[in-house]
């Protein structure tokens, strides 16, 4: 089973005092490995500030995930083309 060591608080995280959702961060050790791959083994920098972005999500139940498949299936169309 994966390790969820330093993930601790990411998940699920939201305002309850204002009613709206906040993004939840992605964990630093998973944006260093997603630098690493995309920037340093792929060669990629300029799609890897658009990954960061996917990849912080509010609410699981939500068009944002939608929204954000979207654009991860877009950007992969314009990297691989």
């Amino acid at each position: 089973m994966p390790s969820l060591s330093g993930t601790k608080g990411v998940i699920g995280s939201a305002s309850v005092a204002s009613g709206s959702p906040t993004t939840a961060p992605v964990p630093r050790p998973a944006l260093a490995r997603l630098r690493e791959q995309v920037v340093d083994i792929l060669g990629l920098p300029e799609p890897y500030p658009q990954l960061t972005r996917l990849f912080e999500i509010g609410l699981l139940e939500s068009h944002e995930l939608a929204g954000k498949a979207k654009d991860l299936g877009e950007l992969l169309d314009h990297l691989v083309v």
